[in-house]
């Protein structure tokens, strides 16, 4: 019986020839040397699904191989290792990887990878200019310097295991072929978002610090403050009087800042955050972690009410968003 791909289905080439592995590869990514390191035997193969802002790979070369882009420039990559060894140098830092640890390197900082033999990684590429303006989003101006990760993900983690349950499952889905329609754009776009929340608010890069500190904005103190309140203490019942007192100011005046400028109230804020843990829950859930459980946890009392608003918020069901965490 064939040996069975991540995203076999969408091939793209399966060569021992090194040059044309190295050319396939720059197709796609971009012109690198491509060495072999002592006498392996090249099996090399990509499988790629683009996906607008990001692309999603299956990538192995069989041989001990050294792989020199020089600097990405448009794109990030993440990649996490599936099976085997490899170590990076990515600018000033220098880690391995493993199945149990992911690596997000860099788009503006020089990349050297040696790729021990039968090495196999899910490598997800990240469009630069779409991750800039999420971060943009976030410091409600421009990023003025790139955006540079630095130690990666350690898998075992807690944002290890939500970045790598994620990845899974948008692999599951486009093997289903369930995120390249005109239907589908609702989940890929809520999974897009989720891969940049887990990104740059769990990753640490050059920004971290910044995005932890209150930020003077156009939006009034009293809404960042109550932003900043809920996200720290989601897991915890609020009311409209609690974050009201932490910020200063009367119910009324809150309510009327948030819906001019969130066109939102505080307490929607407040449960759409709740919402995005649970879904977070859900991706990373154990085998005995149950629907229930994670709509309690986040406050959610009404079962069937939860599973109405998580669909219209993700565009699936917790129970699908579940099953494919398993």
């Amino acid at each position: 019986m064939a040996q069975l791909y991540p995203l076999q289905q969408y091939t793209v080439f399966n060569t021992c020839d090194l040059d044309e592995a190295r050319d396939e590869v720059a197709k796609i990514f971009r012109p690198h040397r491509l060495e072999m390191i002592g006498k392996g035997k090249m099996d090399a193969r990509q499988h790629h699904v683009p996906l607008g802002d990001i692309s999603l790979n299956y990538i192995q070369y069989g041989a001990k191989v050294g792989i020199h882009p020089g600097c990405l420039d448009s794109f990030y990559l993440i990649t996490l290792p599936i099976n085997g060894s490899a170590s990076i140098r990515n600018g000033t830092f220098e880690y391995d990887l493993s199945p149990n640890r992911a690596a997000i390197l860099n788009a503006s900082t020089p990349l050297d990878m040696f790729w021990e033999e039968n090495c196999r990684q899910l490598v997800v590429q990240i469009d630069r200019r779409a991750l800039e303006r999420e971060m943009e989003v976030r410091l409600e101006r421009p990023p003025v310097k790139p955006i540079e990760f630095g130690e990666g993900f350690k898998l075992k983690s807690n944002n290890g295991k939500r970045l790598q349950a994620l990845v899974n499952y948008m692999y599951f889905e486009a093997e289903q072929g369930r995120l390249s329609g005109k239907s589908d754009e609702t989940i890929l776009c809520g999974l897009k978002a989720s891969l940049f929340d887990i990104l740059l608010d769990g990753g640490h890069h050059n920004y971290s610090d910044i995005l932890l500190k209150p930020k003077g904005t156009i939006a009034p103190k009293q809404v960042k403050l109550a932003e900043q309140y809920i996200h720290a203490n989601a897991e915890n019942p609020i009311s409209i009087n609690e974050l009201s007192r932490i910020c200063g100011t009367t119910p009324r005046s809150l309510q009327l800042s948030f819906k001019k400028f969130r066109d939102t109230t505080p307490m929607a804020y407040y449960w759409r955050v709740r919402m995005q843990r649970a879904r977070l829950d859900l991706l990373a859930a154990e085998n005995d972690l149950t629907i229930a459980k994670v709509a309690t946890k986040w406050g959610f009392n009404h079962l069937g009410r939860f599973s109405v608003e998580y669909k219209n918020s993700f565009g699936e069901s917790p129970k699908q968003t579940l099953h494919y965490s398993h």
